[in-house]
């Protein structure tokens, strides 16, 4: 599914490359047998965090860590567009965040944040994201969450089986982001790690989107929606 969520605004600064699509991969060497790629190109636009410390490497398609907290690029995207290749196996990208320990010392538990800066386009009403989010261990409805400008989106579950990452499915979100339509704002993605450390979490991104069409309460939901909400965005973009 391509995503339909570059918006052309007078606001600020537009949000880019919000289907991970525009990755550059520029090998990096780093510690130990991880593969390693510079952040600014493979992520053109965001801003990794881990805890605290500003990522300037990523982790390269098939890399992961075992503990750590780290970014990477993953080929379980949505985009259907012209692949690339990885290894022989096409690689429609998308975003990975883990969240473990930080990898330097003191060793403690360090959320994972990527975020941008641009403009909500004006008339937005929804904020739309594919994700699936895998725990380990321990995990709860809590671990990861969104946020505009610090304040934290109340998230929609609207549909599942959009296609498989390493751990599940893709599960559309939706929330409501109309308080910030025409604004310029922070959108930033967390996931928490594990307080006492049982295991890493992982996030994975794909697809951001917005759309004139405001979320269907919970348990209203169905297919002719989702088809209508979904062609709304088309519309939103295209027209203006």
């Amino acid at each position: 599914m391509a995503s339909f969520a570059l918006w052309q605004s007078a606001f600020g600064q537009n949000f880019s490359d919000l289907d991970f699509e525009s990755a550059v991969v520029a090998p990096s060497s780093g510690p130990g047998p991880v593969s390693y790629i510079e952040f600014a190109p493979a992520f053109p636009g965001w801003t990794g965090y881990l805890g605290t410390t500003v990522a300037t490497q990523a982790l390269n398609v098939g890399s992961s860590y075992l503990d750590s907290s780290g970014i990477g690029l993953t080929d379980y995207g949505l985009s259907n567009g012209p692949p690339d290749y990885f290894d022989g196996v096409p690689i429609y990208y998308g975003a990975m965040l883990e969240a473990g320990f930080t990898l330097s010392t003191p060793i403690m538990p360090a959320d994972t944040t990527l975020s941008q800066t641009g403009s909500i386009p004006p008339g937005a009403q929804s904020f739309l994201f594919y994700a699936d989010f895998y725990s380990e261990l321990n995990a709860t409805p809590n671990d990861f969450a969104v946020t505009v400008d610090g304040q934290a989106l109340s998230l929609i579950p609207l549909a599942t089986d959009f296609g498989s990452t390493q751990y599940g499915e893709y599960t559309l979100y939706g929330a409501n982001i109309s308080d910030w339509a025409g604004q310029t704002a922070t959108l930033a993605f967390t996931v928490f790690a594990q307080r006492p450390h049982d295991g890493n979490n992982y996030l994975y991104l794909d697809d951001i989107q917005f759309s004139p069409s405001a979320v269907p309460e919970p348990g209203v939901f169905g297919l002719f929606t989702l088809s209508g909400l979904l062609l709304s965005v088309r519309r939103f973009v295209y027209s203006s």
